[in-house]
């Protein structure tokens, strides 16, 4: 939202992992639509199955867990980055019908996971939700309200999770490109 005021864009607002995933949900569970959890740390996808179908009756969940039923070589994979896979049939006899699958691996392991084994597979549609599953569930905690209106969520997770320090650096590469793009704006004005 910063780089998009700095830039000049209209961007009319942000959207989390997590509010996309509750809404997706709030609206699943008024629907013939069944979603699956995959991913968080022990227990924590069981756990914001639990409560999103505790807040959002009728949601159907037809899986939940921290990998796929594949065994431990995959999960293995995606540890260590590397997400070549072998068909995973186990899933599709285990767990044959679920239209939204969320995956909480973290940025980019859910994304090289889901562009891995979407094909390979029975879901319809497979959703990065990063940390999500953890302020579900209730694991950790989530920055207040006018943190996350001033765009400082991340400065709060940053402070409880001293580790995540190199995930940040991203975010100044992201302000030096933005800095950059402003400026090739203003010179070429």
């Amino acid at each position: 939202m910063w780089a998009s005021k700095i830039l000049g864009l209209n961007l009319k607002e942000r959207i989390t992992g997590i509010g996309l995933l509750e809404s997706l949900c709030q609206a699943a569970a008024k629907q013939p639509i069944t979603v699956g959890f995959l991913g968080g740390g022990e227990g924590v996808a069981v756990k914001a199955a639990e409560c999103l179908q505790a807040k959002y009756p009728g949601l159907k969940v037809g899986f939940a867990g921290e990998r796929w039923d594949v065994g431990r070589e995959m999960r293995d994979r995606v540890g260590k980055n590397s997400f070549s896979s072998s068909h995973p049939n186990s899933l599709l006899t285990s767990h044959p019908h679920i239209d939204i699958l969320f995956v909480a691996f973290g940025a980019p392991k859910q994304e090289f996971w889901i562009s891995e084994n979407l094909d390979k597979i029975p879901v319809k549609v497979a959703i990065g939700v990063g940390g999500a599953f953890d302020f579900i569930s209730g694991s950790v905690p989530r920055a207040t309200k006018f943190l996350r209106l001033i765009g400082l969520e991340w400065l709060f997770r940053l402070i409880l999770q001293p580790w995540r320090w190199k995930r940040q650096l991203a975010l100044l590469q992201f302000l030096w490109l933005v800095i950059k793009q402003k400026l090739a704006i203003y010179y070429l004005i």
